[in-house]
């Protein structure tokens, strides 16, 4: 594998540097009409409060920040670099303090229980270190009635081998349309849908308590 290929997919699970910057702009453009797509399987109402995980260079956030044009949002990403990028693309609403931009894990979420309508992951379950356990731990901070959503523009069951490089190097967990609604089973979602488009999957699943 060429060695600018392998950079940018190390740097896709944690973008670290000049490189991991120059991978954050992209994927910014890269990943905005899977964005949209996979945005158009909820609702979003005005007074949403969100929170994005993994929220990378910030697109999402933008884009999620108008539609909740009355509520609240916050990004949470392992990667200092994602966190100055996320800052920089939103500086106008943290500004205003529609949007907070924390560094953190999924795995342990610096907020209170029952306190976002969505929760989003946006290319970026790929990377979490425990899946049912993080995905409980979303769980946790959702309110009741509350979404996940989870986006992805790869999925085991199509074209495999397309990925391969990609599992092997970063270890990366891509889950087939069966497997995502198996773990979001598990992990105690309920009214769970999935949608394809091409290799393009989203999940979608309810906190009911």
């Amino acid at each position: 594998m060429k060695n600018n290929v392998k950079r940018t997919i190390i740097n896709a699970k944690k973008p670290t540097g000049f490189w991991g910057s120059r991978v954050l702009l992209s994927m910014n453009i890269h990943h905005d009409t899977l964005t949209d797509w996979g945005l158009g399987h909820v609702n979003i109402e005005p007074n949403y409060c969100i929170l994005d995980v993994g929220c990378g260079g910030g697109n999402a956030l933008s884009k999620m920040s108008k539609m909740a044009s009355e509520g609240k949002l916050c990004g949470i990403d392992y990667s200092e670099v994602s966190v100055k990028e996320s800052k920089k693309k939103n500086k106008d609403d943290i500004k205003s303090g529609k949007i907070e931009i924390t560094q953190g894990s999924v795995s342990s979420l610096p907020y209170d229980e029952n306190s976002f309508d969505l929760v989003t992951g946006i290319e970026t379950y790929y990377f979490w270190p425990n899946p049912i356990e993080d995905l409980k731990e979303v769980k946790r901070t959702l309110k009741p009635n509350g979404l996940i959503l989870l986006i992805f523009e790869a999925r085991s069951d199509e074209n495999p081998e397309i990925w391969k490089d990609y599992r092997d190097i970063v270890d990366m967990h891509i889950p087939s349309e069966a497997g995502i609604k198996e773990e979001l089973e598990k992990a105690g979602f309920s009214d769970i849908i999935t949608d394809t488009n091409g290799d393009w999957l989203c999940a979608v699943g309810k906190k009911i308590v």
